[in-house]
This record gives structure tokens, C-alpha cells and sequence, in this order.
């Protein structure tokens, strides 16, 4: 039995399927009981060590990504922190280059210029004629609606009810 010690899940899986395999093909003495009581006692003791390994495992995947997104959203923050203190920074260039008169300046490092540039402010847009609108229209399924009807025994083209498991952690 020590060799089977640290199995791996799939493998726990066949040991039970087969033990329980070769105890039906045996006679069913009191000793085949006995051995087949003994190793399948050992193979839940290893599915449960298993079991307690992977749900420590997935607690800490899921800490890991809970701090990954955190992270995302901190580097998220410090980038568009970045990109409006860029802007703040030509918006004063941009200031001083015309309270100068100045159109360049030239350094060692790089150019400044101004470039005259031209963009659409919309100032009230309740007054911008319907031709000028784009309506942008996003189309989604309604799942609960869906899965309510075909609970009731509705048929619906392009959608049927998937039974499934989820695995819960508690």
C-alpha cells in the first residue's frame, strides 16, 4: 500500500473502480471483504487527503487572483494617474508656446511645437439633429427570461436548459 501513497486524483478514481471490480469478481470470502474493506478505506483516506490539498490549492489560485486584479486596477489607476498629468503638462506648454508667440523649441533632447489641430465639441446634444446621431444598440440574450421559459416547458430556437455541477468550496 505505501506505493500508492500521494496518488493522484484520477488515479484514486480507477483504484476504487478497480478494487471494487476485482471484489465482485471474487469469491467474496471474509477475507476478500476484509481486504476489499481495507484498501477502499485507504483510497477514501487518500481522496480526502487529495480533496484537502486541491481545495487548498484553488483557495490560494483564487487569493492570487483576487490580488492579480487588485493590482490591475492599481496600475490601472497610476496609469491614467501618468496619461492626466501628460496632459496637464502640454496643456501648460500648450500655454506658454502661445503666450509667447512661440510656434517651436528646440533642445538636444527633442522638438516642442504646436501643430493647429481642429475637433468637434458637442455643446448640447439635445439639439443636434437626429441625422447626425448614431444610436449604438447592444443585443444579449436574456438567459433568466430564456431559462424561465424553457423551465415551463417553452421550446426556444438557438437555446436549451444544460444541466451541469459546480464544484463548491465551503
Amino acid at each position: 500500500m505505501r506505493g500508492m501513497l500521494g496518488m493522484k486524483l484520477y488515479e484514486i478514481k480507477n483504484g476504487m473502480i478497480d478494487t471494487l471490480d476485482i471484489f465482485l469478481e471474487s469469491e467474496q470470502t471474509e477475507m476478500d471483504r476484509e481486504n476489499y474493506n481495507d484498501i477502499m478505506e485507504y483510497l477514501k483516506e487518500e481522496l480526502k487527503s487529495k480533496s484537502s490539498d486541491l481545495i487548498k490549492y484553488i483557495r490560494n489560485l483564487e487569493l492570487e487572483n483576487t490580488v492579480t486584479k487588485l493590482e490591475i486596477e492599481r496600475l490601472e489607476d497610476l496609469r491614467k494617474g501618468k496619461e492626466k498629468k501628460i496632459k496637464s503638462i502640454k496643456n501648460y506648454i500648450k500655454g506658454i508656446l502661445i503666450d509667447l508667440d512661440k510656434k517651436k523649441v528646440e533642445t538636444e533632447l527633442g522638438n516642442l511645437s504646436l501643430r493647429k489641430t481642429t475637433s468637434v465639441e458637442i455643446t448640447d446634444i439635445s439639439k443636434i439633429p437626429r441625422e447626425y446621431l448614431v444610436v449604438k444598440e447592444e443585443v444579449t440574450p436574456s438567459k433568466k427570461l430564456i431559462g424561465d421559459s424553457l423551465k415551463k416547458n417553452i421550446l426556444i430556437d438557438g437555446a436549451v436548459l444544460k444541466e451541469d455541477y459546480s464544484v463548491l468550496i465551503k
